[in-house]
């Protein structure tokens, strides 16, 4: 057996070892190590934290509906919904929320109420890997489905302001006088008109000629194929109505009545002798009168009466 002070020698050697090691590992370069050790213990920490399921709420995530060609949506469906979604952080803070969308394909269904649920079509949101959805709210989408209808509507011509005093409006026009519009055929078949944006017609003395007036029209639903039109307001001096008695250019003696409908200056300048009444052969071979207008009012009055 090993001498008992040589046993004692060989473990202090030992301790003395243990003790350099120690001071090694603890003492040297203690500071670089410490730093060292509160990295490590950070990222421990973040990686941990952020690998931790989080839910986390998505609000206001587009709803897009596809239709088939000849049928439209016509009721007013839900433009977004509401998602809950569950992950680790660091998933959660790379989605891209600008490009979250519901696409709803109803080209399969026929016109008529419909409930379109959403659960089917959250696999299709573009999401991270290891991101799912746990909530819908609302989860589904109350959709009427109507057969697309066109025809043609008038046109209404909208004006604001008053006339110059002593001047009317003779009349207005639209061209093209009807347009073409389409839309769900509830909302169709109900219109009969579109009207145009108020044209500003306020101390007007002459005819207002506007191009490319836009159309209005009440319904969202209701698309207008035809959307502007030109408009023509024919205006001019207030219209009187005035009663001749005109010489027959014969020697006769006799006269005609005549009723002219026209602008006030004109027919008042107008003398009975200024219009020429003759008789013609009528169409069952009775005289009947003609009249001849001087140039000032031709095109500008309406005969109202001619009789003898």
């Amino acid at each position: 057996m090993e001498p008992l002070s040589q046993k004692l020698a060989e473990a202090g050697s030992v301790g003395i070892f243990l003790k350099h090691i120690l001071r090694k590992v603890f003492l040297e370069d203690w500071l670089i190590k410490l730093v060292a050790l509160g990295v490590t213990l950070a990222l421990w920490v973040g990686v941990t934290g952020l690998s931790t399921p989080t839910r986390e709420q998505i609000p206001a995530v587009p709803i897009t509906l596809r239709t088939a060609e000849n049928l439209v949506v016509s009721n007013t469906p839900l433009e977004t919904a509401s998602i809950v979604v569950s992950g680790d952080k660091r998933r959660l803070g790379q989605i891209d929320r600008t490009a979250l969308r519901f696409y709803l394909d109803l080209t399969g269904l026929r016109p008529g109420e419909h409930v379109v649920d959403l659960l089917p079509q959250a696999d299709a949101l573009d999401l991270p890997n290891g991101v799912k959805v746990e909530e819908i709210s609302p989860a589904y989408v109350p959709v009427r489905l109507e057969a697309v209808q066109e025809k043609m509507v008038g046109v209404t011509i909208e004006t604001r302001g008053e006339l110059a005093q002593g001047y009317e409006e003779y009349s207005r026009t639209a061209a093209p006088a009807s347009v073409r519009i389409r839309g769900p055929e509830s909302a169709v078949r109900s219109l009969e008109s579109v009207a145009t944006e108020r044209i500003d017609i306020g101390g007007s003395q002459s005819d207002v000629i506007v191009r490319q007036v836009r159309l209005n029209v009440a319904s969202a639903k209701i698309n207008l194929l035809d959307p502007y039109v030109d408009v023509t307001i024919r205006i001019g001096e207030e219209r009187m109505e005035r009663i001749y008695l005109v010489p027959l250019g014969d020697e006769s003696g006799r006269r005609a009545t005549v009723v002219l409908f026209g602008p006030r200056t004109p027919l008042l300048q107008t003398q009975p002798n200024d219009l020429g009444v003759t008789l013609e052969p009528g169409e069952n071979g009775e005289p009947a009168p003609k009249l001849t207008l001087p140039r000032n009012l031709e095109g500008k009055v309406e005969v109202r009466k001619l009789s003898l």
